[in-house]
């Protein structure tokens, strides 16, 4: 499944190890020290210049910096299917929306 993070930038899945909240992230000097040497290394992808909320640490190292919360993109992975259908890949269909979410469809008489 991938995982839009805002700006036109998408992320697999798979590949994120972790989705921290940059203020709380960044009061921390290992934090700080941690994202300066990524940007240094070319491993830093900020996007179109909106302020950060979010960042994701992604296999091999890459971080992507996010202007939705942390909150915001963890909820999308654990949110099982989009109401009304999706056409995202690895997405379930769910009809016509009028179910709650992961609720099975019951066979009619």
């Amino acid at each position: 499944m991938l995982l839009h993070t805002g700006n036109g930038k998408s992320v697999t899945e798979k590949d994120i190890i972790g989705i921290f909240d940059i203020d709380n992230a960044t009061v921390g000097m290992l934090s700080r020290s941690f994202l300066s040497r990524a940007e240094r290394e070319g491993r830093l992808e900020t996007g179109t210049g909106d302020i950060p909320r979010a960042f994701l640490l992604c296999d091999g190292g890459r971080v992507l910096l996010s202007p939705l919360s942390s909150g915001t993109l963890a909820a999308r992975l654990r949110s099982p299917a989009l109401p009304g259908g999706s056409d995202l890949p690895g997405r379930k269909k769910t009809g016509s929306g009028s179910r709650r979410a992961g609720e099975e469809e019951k066979e009619k008489p």
